[in-house]
């Protein structure tokens, strides 16, 4: 009899702690949230990441972004299904891009050619051939003219690839020898801040002019850095992998911009 009342009361605190608990979620979203009507089938809305510490502002564009129908993930379901077979063996792509035309651009690592899924019909197409090896290129950015900047890593030269007309183009020579750099940067100028990992340099490339500019030295020693993150003071964050450090790059002629910017997927990694 004494275990079964200890039972019932751990049970009713439990539930009393648990009520707390989604009392106090429910507390810490803004007044906005409540219009969000796609959320109110959900089992239970997950705090976003942009969601300040105090609980007191979401930016406007994801307000805007989570009343979209296709935001509408109803009991949190998630179902997986297989794709497409892409043919170009192991450690084929590294990172993807989402291109204008609705298409992901995969990345291509140890694959010969530029990778491109079609999410509306599940589908994948091989590219144009690059040409540039193994361990090609980590990560991509789409620039302001549509095109995808391809990150090389093992590649001798920046990779362009054009959406519009399915081609590679190879970029400026950068110089910097093998394992140079992991992942990119689209920073306020327009240019493609390319995040140094062996390179003793932080790479500049400018889209308009089709140039590589070699910029600061960062002195951090090899495998220094493995991506990056624009911030809204305008500076590009560098991730240490073996550096010691994290390291804010500031440019003269990179102005600040809004978080609403900073947050939207074309410039951050969300």
């Amino acid at each position: 009899m004494k275990k079964l009342l200890l039972n019932i009361c751990m049970a009713l605190s439990f539930a009393y702690c648990l009520g707390l608990m989604f009392l106090g979620i429910s507390a810490a979203f803004p007044p906005e949230w409540a219009t969000v009507q796609p959320l109110v089938n959900a089992v239970l809305p997950i705090a976003p990441p942009w969601l300040d510490p105090t609980g007191t502002s979401v930016p406007s564009y994801y307000v805007e972004w989570l009343t979209q129908p296709w935001m509408n993930w109803t009991n949190n379901v998630c179902v997986t299904n297989n794709g497409p077979l892409h043919g170009q063996g192991v450690s084929a792509f590294f990172s993807g891009v989402l291109a204008p035309n609705g298409k992901v651009i995969l990345v291509p690592y140890n694959s010969t050619v530029v990778g491109i899924y079609d999410p509306v019909l599940n589908t994948f197409a091989a590219g144009p051939v690059h040409g540039q090896g193994a361990n090609a290129f980590v990560g991509g950015v789409l620039a302001p003219n549509g095109k995808v900047v391809l990150v090389p890593f093992n590649s001798t030269v920046v990779g362009i690839y054009d959406p519009v007309l399915n081609t590679f183009a190879a970029g400026p020579v950068h110089g910097r020898g093998a394992s140079a750099f992991f992942g990119g940067v689209l920073a306020p100028n327009g240019k493609v801040i390319l995040v140094p990992h062996n390179s003793t340099v932080v790479g500049i490339y400018d889209p308009v002019l089709n140039t590589f500019a070699a910029g600061p030295v960062h002195g951090r020693g090899a495998s220094a850095f493995i991506g990056g993150v624009l911030a809204p003071n305008g500076k590009v964050i560098l991730v240490p992998q073996n550096s010691t450090v994290v390291m804010p790059l500031v440019f003269s002629n990179s102005p600040a911009i809004s978080i609403e910017h900073c947050l939207h997927p074309v410039l951050n990694k969300l």
